[in-house]
């Protein structure tokens, strides 16, 4: 197989999300879509690979948020099947739900980072679940359910090689910082320290980051990004009990990070690109909400 990876310019930023065109034997599989608002730019990104977008049949996506996914209705609308998540296929066919989570947390901001997300008929929606393949040419893709950044996320395992869409973290070209991938609702630090150990298990050669680009040090990046994992879990086991305000967790957990950045050496300008890759406020949200679950009295029981 060869893969071409897509830059698209998300807010005119180069290398902050990124989609996969893989090619096999004549056959195209377009994996991630980006949000809408950078469709013409990956439009632009297959034409310069020596391809037609509108010959694109095949689309994967490895969880439904809208950097991953939020254009999957308008390729379902040039005819190509969506490949997606069996837990999140219906909201695919249905994303009145994510637009409306997507406005709540957005606000005004809402079209121009993401536009419009159009609905996949359901005849043009394939829902993967664990232990599912398809082929595109002459290569065999595995499915695995790779829960933890959200109940709905998969990585594509090919010839070795994954594409882990935000279950590896976020590492931005010729950075050494790994930002966490902790956005709201599902984030679940043990399912993902799991899902890392998986991957980290099947000795892979390359894996594929949907933030962004491919990494062949594979062992190393899984290894330091479960650590990663660990401190920001520690981070909220130490302050949440105590009832920190979610402004003031927000603040402790960005200064953690901004700490590890600088550490890494990680310039102000590429603090920003992470940011707009991988809001730290946002995803000091995910942490906090995974935390209030396991404590809550619903967990407990359900537990006990």
């Amino acid at each position: 197989m060869h893969v071409h990876t897509l830059d698209l310019n998300f807010r005119g930023l180069p290398e902050v999300i990124a989609a996969y065109l893989v090619e096999s034997d004549g056959e195209l599989v377009l994996i991630e879509t980006g949000p809408s608002t950078c469709l013409a730019a990956l439009d632009e990104e297959i034409r310069r690979v020596g391809h037609d977008p509108l010959g694109i049949r095949k689309v994967a996506v490895t969880h439904i948020h809208l950097d991953h996914a939020g254009a999957a209705g308008h390729w379902a609308a040039r005819g190509a099947q969506i490949l997606v998540h069996e837990r999140g296929a219906r909201h695919l066919a249905d994303p009145s739900k994510l637009i409306a989570g997507a406005q709540a947390v957005y606000g005004d901001a809402m079209e121009t980072l993401w536009g419009d997300m159009l609905p996949v008929p359901e005849a043009q929606l394939v829902p993967l679940r664990e232990g599912d393949s398809w082929n595109t040419g002459s290569t065999r893709f595995e499915v695995w359910d790779t829960p933890g950044h959200a109940r709905h996320h998969l990585a594509f395992l090919a010839e070795g090689q994954a594409f882990t869409g935000d279950t590896a973290g976020v590492r931005l070209p010729s950075c050494k910082y790994l930002s966490p991938a902790t956005a709201p609702s599902q984030f679940d630090a043990e399912a993902l320290l799991l899902s890392l150990a998986r991957l980290r298990a099947a000795r892979l050669s390359r894996i594929y980051l949907t933030h962004f680009g491919p990494l062949d040090f594979v062992e190393e990046h899984l290894d330091r990004y479960a650590e990663v994992i660990r401190g920001i879990a520690a981070l909220a086991t130490e302050l949440l009990p105590s009832g920190v305000t979610p402004v003031a967790f927000a603040e402790a957990f960005t200064t953690h990070l901004l700490a590890q950045a600088r550490r890494d050496g990680l310039s102000e300008t590429d603090w920003e690109r992470y940011q707009s890759a991988n809001d730290s406020t946002m995803c000091a949200d995910g942490v906090r909400g995974w935390w209030e679950s396991l404590s809550s009295p619903r967990a407990a029981s359900a537990t006990g």
